[in-house]
Protein backbone atom coordinates (compact mmCIF):
# COMPACT_ATOMS: atom_id res chain seq x y z
CA UNK A 1 0.00 0.00 0.00
CA UNK A 2 2.65 2.37 0.31
CA UNK A 3 3.33 2.91 -3.08
CA UNK A 4 -0.26 2.94 -4.19
CA UNK A 5 -0.14 6.66 -4.67
CA UNK A 6 2.88 6.79 -6.40
CA UNK A 7 3.64 7.11 -10.38
CA UNK A 8 4.37 4.02 -12.49
CA UNK A 9 6.20 4.18 -15.84
CA UNK A 10 5.40 1.80 -18.05
CA UNK A 11 7.38 2.30 -21.46
CA UNK A 12 7.18 6.09 -22.35
CA UNK A 13 3.83 6.80 -20.05
CA UNK A 14 3.72 7.50 -16.54
CA UNK A 15 0.36 6.68 -14.83
CA UNK A 16 0.15 9.36 -11.83
CA UNK A 17 -0.48 6.66 -9.30
CA UNK A 18 -1.22 2.75 -9.21
CA UNK A 19 -5.11 2.61 -8.70
CA UNK A 20 -6.65 1.25 -12.15
CA UNK A 21 -10.51 1.03 -13.44
CA UNK A 22 -10.73 -2.13 -14.62
CA UNK A 23 -13.49 -3.00 -17.73
CA UNK A 24 -16.91 -2.96 -16.80
CA UNK A 25 -19.51 -3.38 -19.36
CA UNK A 26 -21.76 -0.67 -19.65
CA UNK A 27 -24.13 -1.16 -22.70
CA UNK A 28 -23.96 2.25 -23.90
CA UNK A 29 -22.90 2.79 -26.68
CA UNK A 30 -25.32 3.34 -29.78
CA UNK A 31 -25.36 0.11 -31.74
CA UNK A 32 -21.41 -0.35 -31.16
CA UNK A 33 -20.68 3.43 -31.24
CA UNK A 34 -19.64 5.98 -28.79
CA UNK A 35 -22.88 7.56 -27.20
CA UNK A 36 -22.64 10.87 -25.71
CA UNK A 37 -24.65 8.74 -22.37
CA UNK A 38 -21.32 6.96 -22.89
CA UNK A 39 -18.87 9.72 -22.31
CA UNK A 40 -20.65 11.27 -19.87
CA UNK A 41 -20.12 7.81 -17.98
CA UNK A 42 -16.38 8.05 -18.26
CA UNK A 43 -16.25 11.77 -17.56
CA UNK A 44 -17.91 10.84 -14.05
CA UNK A 45 -15.30 7.86 -13.81
CA UNK A 46 -12.14 9.51 -14.43
CA UNK A 47 -12.96 13.04 -12.61
CA UNK A 48 -10.03 14.58 -10.59
CA UNK A 49 -7.61 11.72 -11.33
CA UNK A 50 -8.06 9.40 -9.11
CA UNK A 51 -7.42 6.61 -11.35
CA UNK A 52 -3.83 6.56 -12.96
CA UNK A 53 -4.77 3.94 -15.55
CA UNK A 54 -8.40 3.29 -16.84
CA UNK A 55 -9.31 0.18 -18.89
CA UNK A 56 -12.20 0.80 -21.41
CA UNK A 57 -14.71 -2.33 -21.55
CA UNK A 58 -14.90 -4.86 -24.01
CA UNK A 59 -14.95 -3.98 -27.55
CA UNK A 60 -15.44 -6.32 -30.25
CA UNK A 61 -13.21 -7.09 -32.68
CA UNK A 62 -15.88 -8.04 -35.69
CA UNK A 63 -19.79 -8.70 -35.96
CA UNK A 64 -18.93 -12.56 -35.27
CA UNK A 65 -17.19 -11.40 -31.78
CA UNK A 66 -20.27 -9.33 -30.42
CA UNK A 67 -20.81 -10.82 -26.49
CA UNK A 68 -24.08 -8.50 -26.36
CA UNK A 69 -26.20 -5.81 -27.52
CA UNK A 70 -24.84 -2.25 -26.83
CA UNK A 71 -21.55 -3.56 -26.33
CA UNK A 72 -19.15 -1.46 -28.13
CA UNK A 73 -17.59 -1.71 -31.37
CA UNK A 74 -13.90 -1.33 -32.72
CA UNK A 75 -14.22 -3.80 -35.78
CA UNK A 76 -13.85 -0.88 -38.43
CA UNK A 77 -12.39 2.83 -38.94
CA UNK A 78 -15.31 4.05 -38.23
CA UNK A 79 -15.33 4.00 -34.75
CA UNK A 80 -12.32 5.72 -34.46
CA UNK A 81 -14.02 9.52 -34.12
CA UNK A 82 -16.14 8.21 -31.37
CA UNK A 83 -13.08 6.47 -29.68
CA UNK A 84 -10.74 9.29 -30.28
CA UNK A 85 -13.55 11.43 -28.22
CA UNK A 86 -13.98 9.30 -25.45
CA UNK A 87 -9.85 9.19 -25.35
CA UNK A 88 -9.75 12.65 -24.86
CA UNK A 89 -12.01 12.97 -21.99
CA UNK A 90 -10.57 10.59 -19.94
CA UNK A 91 -6.99 12.46 -21.10
CA UNK A 92 -8.20 15.59 -19.68
CA UNK A 93 -9.38 14.78 -16.69
CA UNK A 94 -5.75 13.10 -15.79
CA UNK A 95 -5.97 9.33 -17.06
CA UNK A 96 -4.01 7.06 -19.10
CA UNK A 97 -6.72 4.92 -21.06
CA UNK A 98 -6.40 1.72 -22.64
CA UNK A 99 -8.68 -0.34 -24.80
CA UNK A 100 -9.68 -3.61 -24.22
CA UNK A 101 -10.34 -5.45 -27.05
CA UNK A 102 -12.28 -8.90 -27.55
CA UNK A 103 -13.91 -11.78 -29.18
CA UNK A 104 -16.40 -13.52 -27.30
CA UNK A 105 -16.22 -16.90 -29.59
CA UNK A 106 -19.24 -18.88 -28.36
CA UNK A 107 -20.04 -16.84 -25.31
CA UNK A 108 -22.78 -15.51 -27.61
CA UNK A 109 -25.58 -16.05 -29.59
CA UNK A 110 -26.71 -16.10 -33.70
CA UNK A 111 -29.47 -13.82 -32.52
CA UNK A 112 -26.58 -10.76 -31.09
CA UNK A 113 -24.64 -11.92 -34.29
CA UNK A 114 -25.94 -12.76 -37.27
CA UNK A 115 -23.67 -15.16 -37.17
CA UNK A 116 -22.88 -19.12 -36.80
CA UNK A 117 -21.11 -18.99 -33.07
CA UNK A 118 -17.52 -20.05 -33.23
CA UNK A 119 -14.84 -21.11 -30.52
CA UNK A 120 -11.51 -23.65 -30.37
CA UNK A 121 -14.09 -26.68 -30.25
CA UNK A 122 -17.08 -27.82 -30.85
CA UNK A 123 -17.70 -27.15 -27.21
CA UNK A 124 -20.67 -25.32 -25.64
CA UNK A 125 -19.99 -23.85 -22.69
CA UNK A 126 -23.79 -24.24 -20.95
CA UNK A 127 -26.65 -24.66 -21.95
CA UNK A 128 -27.30 -21.33 -22.20
CA UNK A 129 -25.24 -20.96 -25.24
CA UNK A 130 -25.22 -23.07 -29.15
CA UNK A 131 -23.16 -25.45 -29.62
CA UNK A 132 -20.35 -23.97 -31.93
CA UNK A 133 -18.59 -24.53 -35.21
CA UNK A 134 -14.61 -24.96 -34.50
CA UNK A 135 -12.83 -22.65 -36.22
CA UNK A 136 -10.11 -23.22 -39.08
CA UNK A 137 -6.57 -22.38 -39.36
CA UNK A 138 -8.01 -19.78 -41.91
CA UNK A 139 -10.50 -18.62 -39.32
CA UNK A 140 -7.86 -18.64 -36.89
CA UNK A 141 -5.23 -16.04 -39.24
CA UNK A 142 -8.71 -13.74 -39.83
CA UNK A 143 -9.07 -13.38 -36.36
CA UNK A 144 -5.59 -12.64 -35.61
CA UNK A 145 -6.07 -9.66 -38.25
CA UNK A 146 -8.53 -8.75 -36.26
CA UNK A 147 -6.99 -8.31 -33.08
CA UNK A 148 -4.19 -6.33 -34.85
CA UNK A 149 -6.33 -4.10 -37.00
CA UNK A 150 -8.68 -3.31 -33.75
CA UNK A 151 -5.30 -2.54 -32.18
CA UNK A 152 -3.97 -0.24 -34.70
CA UNK A 153 -7.65 1.44 -34.59
CA UNK A 154 -7.33 2.53 -30.99
CA UNK A 155 -3.83 3.76 -31.44
CA UNK A 156 -4.97 5.86 -34.15
CA UNK A 157 -8.03 6.79 -31.03
CA UNK A 158 -5.09 8.02 -29.33
CA UNK A 159 -5.45 5.18 -26.75
CA UNK A 160 -2.42 4.52 -24.65
CA UNK A 161 -2.61 0.85 -24.94
CA UNK A 162 -4.68 -2.45 -25.61
CA UNK A 163 -5.96 -4.90 -23.36
CA UNK A 164 -6.21 -8.24 -25.41
CA UNK A 165 -8.90 -10.45 -23.72
CA UNK A 166 -8.66 -13.89 -22.28
CA UNK A 167 -10.75 -14.46 -19.16
CA UNK A 168 -14.50 -15.51 -18.32
CA UNK A 169 -14.85 -17.56 -20.88
CA UNK A 170 -14.47 -15.21 -24.23
CA UNK A 171 -12.94 -16.85 -27.31
CA UNK A 172 -9.13 -16.93 -26.27
CA UNK A 173 -9.95 -18.38 -22.64
CA UNK A 174 -11.80 -20.76 -24.85
CA UNK A 175 -8.81 -21.85 -26.29
CA UNK A 176 -6.07 -21.59 -23.19
CA UNK A 177 -8.72 -23.38 -21.00
CA UNK A 178 -8.61 -27.70 -21.63
CA UNK A 179 -12.00 -27.62 -20.46
CA UNK A 180 -13.07 -26.01 -23.98
CA UNK A 181 -10.34 -26.43 -26.02
CA UNK A 182 -10.37 -30.21 -28.02
CA UNK A 183 -8.32 -29.71 -30.65
CA UNK A 184 -5.28 -31.92 -32.12
CA UNK A 185 -3.37 -29.54 -34.30
CA UNK A 186 -1.03 -27.10 -33.31
CA UNK A 187 -3.35 -24.91 -31.37
CA UNK A 188 -4.33 -28.16 -29.23
CA UNK A 189 -5.81 -28.46 -25.57
CA UNK A 190 -3.39 -30.92 -24.41
CA UNK A 191 -0.46 -29.30 -24.43
CA UNK A 192 0.28 -25.14 -22.52
CA UNK A 193 2.00 -24.28 -26.12
CA UNK A 194 -0.91 -25.37 -28.07
CA UNK A 195 -3.47 -23.67 -25.66
CA UNK A 196 -1.52 -20.56 -26.05
CA UNK A 197 -0.21 -20.54 -29.65
CA UNK A 198 -3.06 -17.85 -30.94
CA UNK A 199 -2.54 -15.36 -27.71
CA UNK A 200 1.61 -15.53 -28.91
CA UNK A 201 0.25 -15.06 -32.68
CA UNK A 202 -2.08 -12.29 -31.67
CA UNK A 203 0.47 -10.86 -29.29
CA UNK A 204 3.53 -10.49 -31.83
CA UNK A 205 1.63 -9.32 -34.75
CA UNK A 206 -0.17 -6.13 -32.39
CA UNK A 207 3.31 -5.34 -31.38
CA UNK A 208 4.91 -5.43 -34.97
CA UNK A 209 1.82 -2.86 -36.40
CA UNK A 210 1.62 -0.57 -33.31
CA UNK A 211 5.45 -0.56 -32.30
CA UNK A 212 7.29 -0.28 -28.92
CA UNK A 213 6.02 2.25 -27.07
CA UNK A 214 2.19 1.57 -27.25
CA UNK A 215 1.12 -0.53 -23.88
CA UNK A 216 -0.16 -3.87 -24.75
CA UNK A 217 -2.00 -5.75 -21.49
CA UNK A 218 -3.12 -9.11 -21.30
CA UNK A 219 -6.78 -10.01 -18.75
CA UNK A 220 -5.51 -13.69 -18.34
CA UNK A 221 -8.21 -16.37 -16.67
CA UNK A 222 -5.38 -17.84 -14.94
CA UNK A 223 -7.15 -20.61 -13.61
CA UNK A 224 -10.88 -22.87 -14.56
CA UNK A 225 -11.12 -24.15 -10.71
CA UNK A 226 -12.34 -26.52 -11.97
CA UNK A 227 -10.59 -30.73 -12.38
CA UNK A 228 -8.86 -30.97 -16.35
CA UNK A 229 -9.08 -26.99 -16.49
CA UNK A 230 -6.38 -24.69 -16.57
CA UNK A 231 -4.40 -24.38 -13.35
CA UNK A 232 -2.14 -21.50 -11.64
CA UNK A 233 1.16 -23.22 -12.17
CA UNK A 234 -0.44 -23.24 -16.11
CA UNK A 235 -0.77 -19.18 -15.71
CA UNK A 236 2.93 -18.73 -14.22
CA UNK A 237 4.27 -20.50 -17.33
CA UNK A 238 1.98 -18.39 -19.55
CA UNK A 239 2.82 -15.17 -18.56
CA UNK A 240 6.78 -16.02 -18.98
CA UNK A 241 5.65 -16.52 -22.41
CA UNK A 242 3.06 -13.50 -22.91
CA UNK A 243 6.00 -11.20 -21.83
CA UNK A 244 8.87 -12.93 -24.08
CA UNK A 245 5.94 -12.14 -27.14
CA UNK A 246 5.44 -8.24 -26.16
CA UNK A 247 3.40 -8.19 -23.37
CA UNK A 248 4.02 -5.48 -20.57
CA UNK A 249 0.89 -5.95 -18.40
CA UNK A 250 -1.15 -8.89 -17.06
CA UNK A 251 -4.97 -8.71 -15.50
CA UNK A 252 -5.28 -11.44 -13.63
CA UNK A 253 -9.02 -12.45 -13.53
CA UNK A 254 -10.99 -15.86 -13.59
CA UNK A 255 -11.40 -18.43 -16.23
CA UNK A 256 -14.24 -20.36 -17.03
CA UNK A 257 -15.46 -22.17 -13.80
CA UNK A 258 -18.62 -20.02 -13.28
CA UNK A 259 -19.68 -20.14 -17.21
CA UNK A 260 -19.10 -23.98 -17.49
CA UNK A 261 -21.28 -24.50 -14.09
CA UNK A 262 -23.45 -21.44 -14.37
CA UNK A 263 -22.27 -20.28 -10.65
CA UNK A 264 -23.49 -17.51 -9.73
CA UNK A 265 -19.67 -15.74 -8.80
CA UNK A 266 -16.39 -17.25 -8.45
CA UNK A 267 -15.48 -17.26 -4.94
CA UNK A 268 -11.91 -17.65 -5.37
CA UNK A 269 -11.25 -15.36 -7.97
CA UNK A 270 -9.05 -11.93 -8.22
CA UNK A 271 -9.40 -9.23 -10.05
CA UNK A 272 -6.05 -7.55 -9.66
CA UNK A 273 -3.64 -5.45 -12.16
CA UNK A 274 -0.39 -6.30 -11.85
CA UNK A 275 3.08 -4.90 -13.36
CA UNK A 276 4.82 -8.33 -14.84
Amino acid sequence: MLHINQPLKIKGITLDNRFVMPPMASAKSDNGVVSQELCAYYDEKSQDGQFGLIITEHAYINTEGKASLGQLSIADASCINGLSQLVSIIHKNGAKVIAQISHAGCQTSSEVTGKETVSASAVRLSDKFEIPHELSKDEIESIVKDFTNSAIYAKEAGFDGVEIHSAHGYLLNQFYSPLTNKRNDEYNGSTLEGRVRLHLEIIESVRKNVGDEFIIALRLGACDYMEGGSTKADSVKASVMFEKAGVDLLDISGGCRGILQNLQSLLKMQSLFQLY
